[in-house]
């Protein structure tokens, strides 16, 4: 027993030193000489827990990009059905996701309004540009 506790105690440690480890880690190196960086993103999830998590991601990407002198130019493009998750008619929308979706829309909001361009391909590849879709 005490060498089951012993272990679980040095893989701790271990487990924290790791997450310290890897507070520390930096992209410095892999951005030296840059001053642009370039991204489109294809979302085509059929989760909304997971496009708000993703356009979260984009946004706090952006941001250490912009703490890093490098300057983002990123193109969002949501295709299939997670067009409806952009759009203000709810019809076919579960309850339980009604949550998720108002956060990916007020986070676009915020982030088209800090020059990120979000678009919508529709099935006959129509595009449109948020808001307009909207």
């Amino acid at each position: 027993m005490q060498r089951f506790i012993l272990a679980f105690l040095f893989l701790s440690i271990g487990c924290l030193f790791t997450n310290a480890q890897a507070e520390k880690l930096n992209d410095t190196t892999a951005l030296s000489g840059l001053h642009d960086a370039k991204a489109v993103f294809l979302v085509n999830m059929r989760n909304p827990a997971a496009v708000d998590h993703l356009v979260r991601v984009i946004g706090l990407t952006r941001k250490q990009l912009l703490q890093q002198k490098v300057t983002p130019h990123f193109i969002v493009v949501f295709i299939g059905p997670d067009v409806a998750f952009l759009t203000k008619d709810r019809r076919g929308i579960p309850y339980t996701e009604e949550r998720d979706i108002a956060g990916i829309q007020g986070e676009i909001q915020k982030l088209s309004q800090k020059g990120i361009q979000f678009q919508a391909c529709a099935w006959r590849y129509t595009v449109w540009t948020y808001p307009s879709a909207c």
